[in-house]
């Protein structure tokens, strides 16, 4: 599971996290040349974290639980013009060599697949991130991506 840090440090401490992250699958890890490693993961679903403990090596545990996810298809018809334009902004950023092979099967009939891509790949702070992350209501993460895209002059 991994989860954004709201304060303290990685190292040396321990942190408190936001009460929502992510349950991962490591996909991939190299050592680097500094010893640390490089780990490379994929995000399988979103979680609720109750409580944290730390172990004598430091190790951070949770309790978590899943989290509610929107379903992905019920969004206001409304909508419908913003969604096509978060597809067509999704949609021109796969044609990027590293997203084209990282998100090779992007579902671009599912609102929510749609909306998981763009907030990964948009240029925003972690705390905006983490707000996307954390919307339950489908019609709501539309419309927060589409003032986000606005925002960033798209």
């Amino acid at each position: 599971m991994i989860a954004l840090i709201s304060h303290g440090n990685e190292v040396n401490d321990l942190p408190k996290i936001y009460s929502t992250g992510t349950y991962v699958e490591i996909t991939d890890w190299e050592t680097l040349d500094n010893t640390l490693l490089a780990i490379s993961v994929t995000g399988i679903r979103r979680v609720v974290i109750h409580s944290t403990a730390s172990g004598d090596n430091g190790l951070m545990t949770a309790q978590t639980k899943n989290f509610n996810e929107p379903v992905a298809y019920e969004y206001k018809s409304e909508l419908e013009d913003t969604y096509s334009d978060l597809v067509g902004t999704l949609q021109q950023l796969s044609n990027h060599p590293y997203v084209s092979k990282k998100y090779s099967a992007i579902d671009y009939s599912s609102a929510i697949d749609v909306c998981y891509r763009l907030s990964e790949l948009l240029p925003v702070s972690n705390p905006l991130k983490q707000d996307l992350l954390e919307t339950v209501d489908i019609n709501l993460y539309i419309e927060k991506l589409e003032t986000v895209i606005k925002s960033l002059g798209g």
